[in-house]
């Protein structure tokens, strides 16, 4: 395969071996919630599958079509849950017990504040931060300008910036 397709189940593999670990972490990031994750990450391979013919390697890549997708689950999703977002349980597996310990609280603490804004904020900064995706990328998820979505990013950042500021006040 040398250009990222999706015409063969091999084509299927290759893809979901690529970019199962990318999806995955961006729907959990999004909900905090291992099971969610597995499930919105797999319907997004589904979704690709039945859909493949309607993706345009010249409008974008493979894995901004498959961003795209897990997006669109998440904001679907997010609508029709009824219950609050909840931080992870799970223990730290890791040897350096104190470094994952202070690493997991750190990010619950962020995620903590992440979960405080809007939808769309927290979309935005997961897609750049977590899943470091190019401005250029974020906007052809979004369906954004270039300018628009830098915009919005550093508008979604000051507002987190300000939620944890005004909270060591």
């Amino acid at each position: 395969m040398e250009t990222e397709e999706l015409k063969s189940q091999n084509d299927l593999e290759v893809i979901f071996i690529k970019y199962n670990r990318l999806i995955y972490s961006y729907i959990y990031l999004f909900f905090y919630s291992k099971e969610t994750a597995e499930d919105l990450a797999q319907e997004t391979f589904i979704r690709a599958w039945k859909y493949r013919e309607t993706y345009n390697s010249d409008k974008s890549s493979l894995k901004t079509w498959l961003i795209t997708i897990a997006r669109s689950l998440c904001f679907d999703y997010a609508k029709k849950r009824k219950y609050p977002t909840e931080l992870p349980e799970e223990p730290a597996d890791n040897n350096n017990l104190e470094k994952t310990v202070t690493e997991e609280l750190l990010k619950e603490y962020i995620y903590s504040r992440l979960i405080l804004l809007s939808e769309i904020d927290k979309d935005l900064l997961i897609l750049r931060f977590y899943n470091e995706l190019a401005i250029e990328e974020i906007a052809l998820i979004t369906g954004k300008t270039y300018d628009a979505t830098k915009m919005a990013l550093s508008r979604a950042f000051s507002k987190l910036k300000e939620l944890i500021n005004n909270e060591n006040k």
